[in-house]
């Protein structure tokens, strides 16, 4: 079993490798990572804020993907825009691992007292590593024993692809709701290793993110007392082929948070997603688990973990009451 197991995921990583049309991570505790999310989420706080991310996916493979994410941003007052900074690095069984760092920077505009805009532009350079060696093609593979052969396919002549990337985002937000739309990949850039242009490889595909939500205030915040709220929201994502929709409720309780959302592949139902954490001075820090319900199962793949850790240094000199939007989440 676990040598079919091996191959398949071999399988799918070669296929995506050589073509590069594997879409990109996406977070399961996609507020703990705005600024992936959305450039137009850059400089959500007056004062630093930096956000780090992991997240361990298919953990019952011997090999399995693993991400990890880094970012600064803080907003000037003076200049009305936020400058941000991200890096993110991806780990595919060891065969691919990418590499992104990135610049951001958002503009708010201020349209009424109920009304705000936040334009977000982001460009990053892209790196992406191949370990050729440890591919397995088809013409590798024995019915019984698995891949024993050696394969005629031809090594590309570099292993490393660097490319430029260009993204955008804008958010439309007030008080009780917000609502952003985010593109990714703008330049569709080429990140083949092989070269070919075929059909099968027209670049990147453009990622597009659509996502909203609402902030219900249950108990209001004081100078002695921590408010309660629920923030309902969704996230939906699309790329080429590829698309995902994540409904489900943020709830904030003081100095503890929790969550659930439910994540559909519209080809079928793909996992339920659980959080946890704790909120306590400018630390923040969050735990959730992906419970796969398609038919690969939980017990076959191992979910998925993520990890999240929030460092907000307005969250001395500034309540969220001191703001006038509804990213309580998102801080």
């Amino acid at each position: 079993m676990k040598i079919f197991q091996y191959t398949l995921f071999l399988l799918i990583l070669s296929i995506s490798s050589t073509f590069a049309q594997a879409p990109d991570q996406l977070y399961s505790q996609f507020y703990a990572a705005p600024l992936q999310l959305n450039p137009g989420f850059t400089g959500t706080t007056y004062g630093p804020s930096i956000h780090l991310n992991f997240r361990k996916q298919w953990p019952a493979f011997e090999r399995g993907y693993t991400s990890y994410g880094a970012s600064f941003s803080q907003f000037a007052e003076q200049l009305n825009s936020g400058f941000g900074l991200q890096i993110f690095s991806d780990d595919a069984a060891g065969i691919l691992k990418t590499l992104n760092i990135s610049g951001l920077y958002s503009y708010n505009v201020k349209v009424n007292d109920e009304l705000n805009l936040k334009l977000g532009a982001e460009v990053g350079l892209i790196q992406k590593q191949l370990a050729w060696e440890k591919l397995v093609f088809y013409d590798q593979l024995d019915p019984l024993l698995g891949p024993i052969k050696a394969t005629s396919e031809i090594a590309p002549e570099s292993l490393t692809k660097r490319y430029l990337d260009i993204s955008s985002g804008i958010l439309v937000y007030g008080t009780s709701y917000y609502a952003g739309l985010s593109i990714k990949h703008l330049n569709t850039p080429d990140e083949s290793f092989q070269g070919i242009k075929t059909n099968l490889n027209n670049g990147l595909p453009a990622r597009f993110n659509l996502h909203g939500g609402t902030e219900i205030i249950l108990e209001e915040e004081t100078a002695k007392k921590p408010g309660k709220y629920i923030s309902p929201n969704f996230m939906l994502a699309w790329q080429g082929p590829y698309k995902q929709l994540n409904v489900g409720t943020y709830f904030g309780m003081g100095t503890l948070f929790a969550g659930g959302w439910f994540r559909h592949t519209f080809g079928n139902p793909d996992a339920v997603i659980l959080l946890v954490g704790m909120k306590k001075g400018i630390i923040k820090f969050g735990y959730s688990y992906d419970i796969t319900v398609s038919k690969l199962s939980s017990s076959f793949t191992g979910g998925s973990h993520e990890i999240s850790l929030q460092f907000n240094f307005d969250a001395n000199r500034k309540r969220d009451t001191d703001y006038r939007d509804c990213f309580k989440m998102f801080r």
